[in-house]
């Protein structure tokens, strides 16, 4: 039986699938389909840029499989193994299984090479750049958290050292390795968050520029200036998505996460997540978002059940994962 990683590997584990996803979306597009095997094997061999390289094999793989293992008796849809059409694309961004994002951007730009004029592809394409940076930027901040309590660790072990000692003390050595570890970890994501947004910011406003007035090129406005903490932008984009869509399940969804940004409105980011995956059940996005809202609130059994049912829906859900992993982490302590 497998320990239970810790939440800082988790963390670890998310940027290595993140690094390692857009390294390879900037490298030309020489390789075909792999196996699920494969596209596991590219997530573990991250590219030597990486400050990844410096955790043993071993125990990456590890903290690896306790991350990404799918049970053995779910039942996962093919498209989510390796996509193939822009429809299989689609859910790959849906499902947020970012460690075939690379895939199913060139699958998407390939499609758009041949129907330029498809709205709705292009937005997906662009939606697949915004999640990505999304990604980038709640696991540097799950980062974020872990290195402040390290940071608390080192003080303790610091002021009860050994002053006269030869040797470091090795706990505190390890301390400050993985302090040292994470912030080179967030700056990896810096970049790649920032350079994802980029892309999204682009295509979104290409859309918006082609297409006028429509609900997706609105929903990319609203979900981007979102990112961008252009809460006025933000709030013009959300009221022509009312205008428009007044009953959409992304209009739902999108008012649960600007809640959920907001943490002192947690309770209506619970009703937003709750009608939308109500309106939708198998809206694994906004399932995954309802847990995460319940473990903000302290309501770990709740966030659980919601991570099931998430889970059901996306087996390899890494985010899904990665929480489950903090609440078992939680219930230990």
């Amino acid at each position: 039986m497998r320990s239970s990683p810790s939440p800082l590997h988790l963390a670890l584990l998310l940027t290595t699938a993140l690094v390692a996803s857009g390294c390879a979306s900037d490298k030309a597009a020489t390789a075909g389909a792999t196996t699920p095997s494969g596209a596991e094997q590219e997530i573990i061999d991250v590219p030597s840029t990486t400050t990844m390289e410096k955790m043993e094999r071993e125990e990456l793989e590890t903290v690896f499989h306790n991350l990404f293992d799918v049970p053995k008796d779910a039942r996962i849809p093919p498209q989510l193994l390796m996509p193939k059409t822009a429809k299989d694309a689609q859910d790959v961004v849906r499902s947020d299984n970012i460690a075939l994002f690379t895939q199913a951007e060139k699958v998407l730009a390939a499609y758009l090479e041949e129907h330029p004029g498809d709205i709705q592809n292009r937005t997906w394409h662009a939606q697949l750049f915004l999640v990505w940076a999304d990604s980038a930027a709640m696991t540097k901040q799950s980062l974020r958290r872990e290195i402040e309590k390290l940071r608390e660790r080192e003080g303790e072990l610091a002021a009860a050292a050994d002053a006269e000692a030869e040797e470091q003390d090795p706990a505190l050595a390890e301390v400050i390795w993985l302090i040292s570890l994470g912030e080179l970890a967030i700056d990896n994501l810096e970049q790649l968050h920032a350079d994802k947004l980029a892309i999204g910011a682009e295509k979104s406003k290409a859309l918006l520029e082609d297409h006028g007035d429509t609900y997706e090129g609105h929903r990319l406005a609203a979900d981007l200036y979102r990112m961008q903490e252009a809460w006025d932008e933000h709030a013009q984009a959300m009221r022509k998505l009312e205008d428009l869509n007044p009953d959409s399940n992304g209009l739902r969804f999108l008012r649960g996460v600007v809640a959920l940004q907001r943490e002192q409105e947690l309770k209506q980011a619970e009703r937003h997540f709750k009608d939308a995956v109500k309106n939708d059940p198998q809206f694994a996005k906004a399932q995954y978002y309802l847990a995460l809202t319940y473990f903000k609130m302290h309501r770990l059994d709740d966030a659980r059940r919601a991570l099931d049912k998430t889970l059901k829906l996306s087996p390899g859900h890494p985010f899904a994962n990665a929480l489950r992993g903090y609440i078992s982490r939680a219930r230990e302590l």
